[in-house]
């Protein structure tokens, strides 16, 4: 049975797609493909994505397709997910869709919250003794 939530943060989510564009023809046959990346994204019951626009990307393209391509893949299975940002819904829509009018991506997660935002103040933790 498949664990039903899946916890990832978008670095290592990000780390592992792009690792998997240099994989040799031997890892190809064994190790998950961008496209099984995905799909480990979408089947879970909820997923919860990390720290999503913690790290600036290069590649506003690649952010924006594998966005889509999940956020897009939970809404038609009708699944929720929860997604963590130090970001403000207007500048997380850039993030998610970065030029105007290619806010898909974006519409699809307020539709899903119900265009509910929990905004949490306070100090970090780890900087607390």
């Amino acid at each position: 049975m498949a664990c039903p939530v899946k916890f990832v943060s978008e670095y290592d989510l990000f780390y592992r797609i792009q690792a998997s564009y240099d994989y040799n023809a031997e890892e190809k046959r064994m190790l998950p493909s961008e496209a099984d990346i995905i799909k480990e994204m979408i089947i879970p019951s909820l997923l919860i994505i990390d720290d999503v626009g913690k790290r600036r990307v290069q590649d506003s393209r690649f952010v924006q397709r594998v966005y889509f391509a999940i956020i897009d893949g939970r809404y038609k299975s009708e699944k929720p997910m929860v997604i963590t940002a130090n970001l403000d819904p207007e500048k997380l829509k850039g993030y998610l869709g970065g030029r105007i009018g290619d806010e898909a991506t974006f519409d699809r997660v307020w539709e899903m919250v119900g265009g509910k935002v929990i905004h949490v103040e306070g100090s970090s933790y780890r900087r607390e003794e």
